[in-house]
């Protein structure tokens, strides 16, 4: 789908490959996502190791159960910011938020950052896990998983 013309294009080779259409919403970053393997495939033959995370995974897993709430939602604001606040101590994401203008990244992507750092910690740490366990690899040798 990468190296479709058209967002028709890319529509009918996801109806033949995998049973459904692209979004509007992923169609739209189609470019960004090519960017970005190109530099995962460069990165994968000389330099570090990039790993991919699902905030809503890492949530997951740091609470010992799925949110509850979503997280456009008071309720799951709250339910993410009791965690971020517990980890990072309870200044963290007021912190953050001040650095990081409202013009350039909505609340809860402050708060799936903030996930995703206390996964790049646990990844570190040697402490983190993946989806799945034992992660296939792409036609490139790289491995297709969510670390969390």
């Amino acid at each position: 789908m990468l190296k479709a013309g058209s967002y028709g294009e890319a529509c009918e080779i996801g109806r033949q490959r995998a049973g459904k259409a692209l979004s509007k919403q992923c169609w739209a970053i189609v470019p960004k996502i090519d960017e970005v393997d190109r530099a995962l495939r460069t990165l994968a033959a000389t330099g570090p190791t990039v790993r991919e995370v699902h905030p809503e995974v890492c949530f997951a897993t740091w609470a010992g159960h799925p949110m509850q709430h979503g997280k456009k939602h008071v309720e799951g604001r709250r339910e993410r910011l009791a965690l971020v606040a517990g980890y990072f101590g309870p200044d963290a994401y007021r912190s953050v938020r001040e650095q990081v203008g409202s013009a350039h990244a909505a609340d809860d992507d402050v708060l799936d950052a903030l996930a995703a750092l206390r996964t790049a910690e646990r990844v570190l740490a040697g402490a983190h896990q993946t989806l799945p366990a034992d992660p296939p690899r792409d036609s490139c040798g790289l491995p297709m998983e969510i670390v969390y």
